[in-house]
């Protein structure tokens, strides 16, 4: 028996198909489900939608998605992990992943980003959207120290647009990457 993975051959992408319908969505549809799920809940665990922008004209669409309590943890860090990976999302946009570690090297999110990229706009998006909830929701411009990301200048530079290049700031690689590079 053969086994291709062509899009009409792959095992779970027809399994997916047939179970749950196209893994596709408009633009439309996207903003639809942005705004019903926009409305801050009294839940703190509750996650929803505090920011979003889409561009009909181009196709481009990012979004930011937090909860209250997990927002929270941010407050008590200097340092901020910042990564995308592809793998969460059937359509196959990345997911901008932000949050800290503690002193047991366990992960805290802090919130999640999709957007259709990972250039140094995108990113600022997500950097901004966090920075703006903490300050409505918490009173405090929030102004990490260190971040610790893959080697991705896009990172960098939006990490120094939006929480600024007056401060000592301290880009560190991860373990996981640079481990990686090692190998290489």
């Amino acid at each position: 028996m053969t086994i291709t993975f062509g899009h009409d051959s792959n095992y779970l992408a027809r399994l997916r198909r047939e179970k749950f319908g196209q893994s596709t969505i408009h633009l439309g549809e996207l903003e639809k489900l942005l705004i019903e799920n926009s409305a801050v809940t009294e839940k703190v665990a509750d996650a929803f939608v505090i920011g979003y922008d889409i561009n009909y004209y181009t196709n481009a669409f990012k979004f930011f998605m937090f909860s209250i309590i997990l927002l929270k943890t941010a407050l008590k860090s200097k340092h901020l992990h910042v990564d995308a990976t592809y793998k969460l999302l059937w359509q196959g946009f990345p997911v901008h992943v932000m949050g800290t570690t503690d002193r047991n090297r366990s992960f805290h999110c802090y919130g999640i980003s999709v957007c259709n990229g990972e250039t140094t706009a995108y990113f600022e998006f997500t950097f901004h959207t966090m920075k703006f909830a903490i300050a409505k929701y918490f009173g405090i411009n929030y102004r990490p120290k260190v971040l610790i990301s893959d080697a991705a200048i896009s990172i960098k530079n939006a990490f120094q647009n939006i929480f600024g290049v007056d401060q000592e700031i301290f880009v560190k690689m991860c373990w996981y990457h640079m481990q990686r590079m090692l190998v290489i």
